[in-house]
């Protein structure tokens, strides 16, 4: 399969790969085995916000907090989506997104605003990089907590994989912070040379900072555990590099040169 059917694929399985339930083991009273560890991708971060960006960066982690328990509250199903669903937080309320099968998603937020997990999926016409999407993700953030301000980037990925055909594959991802918050986007963003449009899914983490890494294990990895991290197809390392098989380019590559298809 080539790279770009294989981002197809995974694009498609991988974010709605398991219904709600899943997840288990590992407990808050662990996070101190993992407060001085570092990012494997960002060596300006440690500890529970390092062990997030790996994750979602698709770094294969085995820190003892891991899997997370699913939070002890109740559970969403998209009303057009329902693989989209999960366990939450009792004090979230979720807002859904429901337009047709070319837009749909979920913003969960805490119901003081400070804490969002977001995922949205839209297809949309035109060549529209990941890089774009990604920018406007962030301005979605500043938004939403009312900041004018510029942001302070603390880590950031991007690539692109073109299939010789037209079609493309792009990625982009960062952690920044603005004001008294932090966040993470994550989007991926794929090209259709037949159809002449993008199809994306984004994923947006906002917390205040002094919680940004308890709310990332207890309530964003702790959802997204429950959906496509936890399950086979998302956690499973085939070549055994490092990398999980739904970030790896070439899953079955040991010795591809730059796993995930994006720069460490």
């Amino acid at each position: 399969m080539n790279r770009f059917a294989r981002c197809l694929a995974l694009f498609v399985l991988v974010p709605l790969a398991a219904a709600c339930g899943g997840g288990g083991g590992g407990t808050t009273g662990q996070n101190g085995a993992v407060s001085q560890a570092g990012s494997f991708l960002c060596p300006d971060i440690t500890g529970l916000e390092a062990l997030a960006w790996d994750v979602y960066n698709g770094v294969i982690r085995t820190d003892p907090v891991l899997p997370p328990l699913p939070p002890a509250g109740p559970t969403y199903t998209h009303p057009a989506a329902p693989l989209l669903g999960f366990f939450h937080p009792p004090e979230y309320t979720p807002f859904t997104t429901n337009l047709g099968i070319h837009e749909f998603g979920v913003d969960l937020v805490r119901n003081d605003n400070q804490v969002v997990w977001r995922e949205y999926h839209r297809n949309v016409f035109g060549n529209v990089s990941a890089l774009a999407i990604r920018d406007g993700e962030v301005q979605g953030v500043l938004n939403h907590l009312g900041a004018n301000g510029g942001i302070q980037t603390v880590c950031a990925r991007e690539g692109v994989v073109p299939d010789g055909q037209g079609n493309r594959f792009s990625a982009a991802n960062i952690m920044f912070r603005v004001g008294n918050h932090t966040a993470i986007v994550i989007v991926r963003a794929f090209f259709f040379a037949s159809t002449g449009s993008t199809g994306s899914l984004r994923k947006v983490y906002l917390a205040p900072t002094a919680e940004f890494g308890q709310r990332a294990l207890d309530t964003f990895l702790a959802i997204d555990w429950q959906m496509n991290l936890g399950n086979d197809a998302g956690f499973k390392d085939s070549d055994q590099d490092g990398w999980r098989d739904s970030a790896d380019i070439e899953p079955f590559n040991r010795d591809e040169p730059t796993p995930g298809g994006l720069l460490r």
